[in-house]
């Protein structure tokens, strides 16, 4: 009866794991796949929105690739994406390796300092604020060329000088942007899941996962820049500046050669695709997980051992000094703006009296509340039961993960790659400049699963060990998986209601009547409307300053009490993955006796030896030769159960004595029995387990009252 049980809810956990990762598979098929074929098969058409659509087969690739702005605009993405990696490769990691070394009174600050530019990220009033800081009429270079009696210069209007301003801008906004994720990432990499400090060893794999994966990323999303290159120099002069993202919108939006349009966002689509999938083998492959550990964790490397104090101190204000000059010279534009807009008495007055045809009440309703409505309505909701389902849940066991593979392709697919399709679809659907067209087009982020699913694989092993010792199922869910996982998952929620807000791309392409605007489509319009510079640089701050203040409050509050907690880790749980559900309380005739399922390949031969240290037992359980351990939980457990995809086998640990060692083939099970000479019932008596590399013990411990106890 008790396997019955056991088969049973085997059976439940898979069809309730498959049942919530349902609604993810239909919302990936419908804005993702299929949007994705769809631009493929566009691909193959000569579309202009004038004439029926002709199919062409490959010639829209043949005049895609000989096109002269074609190849111009890869040769410089190419250089945006080198100098991308080399901002993000190195100096983030050393900073995150710097201040790993210190305690919270050193890492609580330098995490708030690098927040602020990801609390002003802001594409738009980016490129908007370099483009005024850059104008020869007055702008922050014209005053510094005047300050050094040097002759005005005309940053944008010459090709190769404005190459070099655009990849600088370009490379110090990605940098300080890099500065702040890298902390997040590389110092959940460095944390370790133990409670003491960790070792070098211990965090390698996790530290490359994170390195390789923000490598890869960086890769992935610089092709797709469109804002910097639409506002700051209009990708001229001479298409010098035109990115590849940009050639998409103007091949597109600009001339109607759906066609062509669609087959290079079909290039761009198949690079994201097999980076996206990458990093989802990574995520397989590496059994990356992300963890909640105790705060005020040791977590110092380089000074473990109470050495290179002045190396780590030094390293510390180099790279914090570094991070920081970096950061500033990021934002010394908008710092300027902000001095700019005072120079005119009546610039905020002008600003405040609306130099925009949409109003400003308006305009922040069609900023916040389509994504909001989309983000916590669908995107996280709909991410959040799929990742359950498959980190916690774990319909297809220890091979669940490979379940991410099935939308990892789109990991790093955005709205701009699918806009052709999209365009339309909305246009032949007549949601054109409605309410509907405002909501963003992507139901579904595959992001925030990869992430959620990381977080729950690591609390499913605490979700289990609260089964185990006898807490209601609807107790341990709650306490175990879904209060842990709030915290992130708004967090998850903020981070995409920040990137939904200052998104240019679908607004510009969707919405047309002022009442409708954003309010990035008004930064847009008063950036072209010959509004005097005092009065531009004031209506930027009033629209910008509100949405900074209210995501650093936010942002900083999460890296002082919760991101500060989290760690991320790689392989398997303490050398063994536990799975399935607890048995029964009567196993094989042993009352209460709690069960710990180990995964193991098939027609593995597992050892145990249980070897006396003592009055006490050491339990070992090994496979072809290395030392795995099992850990049992809670304290009252009594049997180890090992299912290597067939039939059961059965340790039962009880108190005997002499070594022993049991050899379990897959196609048997044995018992062994251990009952110590002289012990007396009542005794309290220990079975240890231990790990051979790190010397981590577990004890168990009962008061014994008949002889079946351990």
């Amino acid at each position: 009866m008790s396997e019955g049980r056991s088969e049973s809810r085997s059976w439940l956990r898979i069809l309730l794991g498959l049942g919530l990762l349902l609604p993810a598979v239909v919302c990936c098929v419908s804005v993702l796949v299929l949007p994705t074929a769809g631009t493929v098969a566009l691909s193959l058409f000569d579309c202009d929105l004038r004439s029926p659509s002709v199919f062409v087969g490959g010639d829209n690739y043949a005049q895609l690739f000989q096109d002269p702005r074609s190849s111009q605009a890869l040769e410089f993405t190419l250089s945006s994406v080198a100098v991308r990696v080399a901002v993000v490769a190195v100096v983030p990691l050393l900073l995150a390796l710097a201040v790993n070394e210190f305690g919270r009174v050193v890492r609580i600050p330098v995490r708030l300092l690098f927040t602020i530019p990801l609390a002003l990220f802001a594409p738009m009033i980016t490129a908007l604020t370099w483009r005024l800081a850059l104008d020869p009429r007055g702008g922050l270079m014209s005053a510094v060329s005047r300050s050094l009696e040097l002759p005005p210069q005309s940053w944008l209007r010459d090709s190769g000088v404005a190459k070099s301003v655009f990849l600088s801008v370009d490379g110090l906004t990605t940098f300080s942007l890099a500065c702040g994720v890298g902390l997040i990432l590389y110092l959940a990499a460095l944390r370790g899941s133990d409670k003491e400090a960790p070792s070098w060893k211990a965090v390698r794999k996790p530290l490359i996962v994170s390195w390789v994966v923000g490598l890869l990323a960086t890769i992935a999303l610089a092709p797709q820049s469109f804002v910097l290159s639409y506002v700051l120099t209009g990708g001229g002069p001479g298409g010098a500046t035109t990115t590849l993202g940009f050639y998409q919108y103007i091949v597109t939006f600009q001339r109607f050669r759906f066609g062509i349009g669609a087959a290079s966002n079909t290039v761009s689509l198949a690079v994201a695709i097999l980076l996206g999938l990458g990093v989802g083998l990574i995520a397989v492959f590496t059994g990356s997980r992300l963890e909640v550990v105790p705060r005020g964790k040791k977590t110092s490397l380089i000074t473990r051992n109470g050495r290179r104090k002045v190396i780590a101190a030094l390293l510390l204000l180099v790279m914090v000094f570094v991070g920081s000059i970096g950061c500033l010279l990021s934002t010394l534009p908008r710092l300027w703006n902000v001095v700019d807009s005072f120079g005119s008495p009546n610039a905020y007055a002008g600003a405040l009296q609306g130099p925009s045809p949409a109003p400003a009440g308006k305009a922040w309703t069609n900023t916040v509340l389509p994504p909001l409505v989309m983000i916590y309505l669908f995107q996280i909701p709909i991410a959040y039961v799929a990742a359950l389902g498959i980190g916690a849940l774990r319909p297809l066991k220890k091979r669940s993960e490979w379940l991410l593979l099935l939308f990892s392709p789109w990991l790093f697919v955005t709205v701009g790659q699918l806009s052709p399709v999209a365009f339309l679809i909305s246009s032949r659907l007549k949601l054109l400049d409605t309410s509907l067209a405002q909501l963003p087009p992507l139901l579904f982020s595959v992001p925030v699963l990869f992430i959620l699913t990381l977080f729950f694989k690591g609390q499913e092993p605490r979700w289990r060990a609260a089964l185990a010792v006898g807490q209601s199922s609807v107790k341990a869910f709650f306490s175990t998986l879904i209060l842990p996982s709030l915290p992130l998952a708004i967090l998850l929620a903020c981070g995409s209601l920040l990137i939904s807000m200052q998104d240019l791309l679908w607004p510009l392409l969707v919405v047309v009547s002022p009442e409708r605007w954003t309010v990035v489509l008004v930064l847009a319009y008063l950036s072209l409307s010959g509004n005097p510079l005092p009065v531009l640089a004031a209506s930027i701050v009033l629209l910008g300053l509100p949405v900074f203040l209210f995501f650093f409050l936010v942002f900083g509050l999460f890296q002082a009490l919760y991101l500060d907690r989290l760690a991320l880790v790689a392989g398997k749980p303490d050398g063994v993955e536990t799975l399935g559900e607890p048995s029964s309380p009567e196993v094989d005739g042993m009352e209460g006796a709690v069960v710990v399922e180990a995964s193991e390949p098939e027609r593995a031969k597992k050892t145990v030896r249980l070897e006396p240290e003592g009055t006490e037992k050491t339990v070992r359980l090994q496979m072809e030769g290395a030392k795995k351990t099992v850990r049992l939980e809670p304290e009252e457990a009594k049997t180890v159960r090992l299912e290597p995809e067939g039939a059961k086998r059965t340790v039962r640990l009880e108190p005997e004595g002499a070594k022993k060692t049991v050899r379990l083939e897959p196609e048997e099970a044995k018992t062994v029995r251990l009952r110590p000479e002289g012990e007396q019932e009542g005794e309290r008596k220990t079975v240890r387990l231990q790990m051979e590399d790190e010397g981590k013990t577990v004890r168990l411990e009962r008061e014994e009252d008949d002889d079946a106890q351990a």
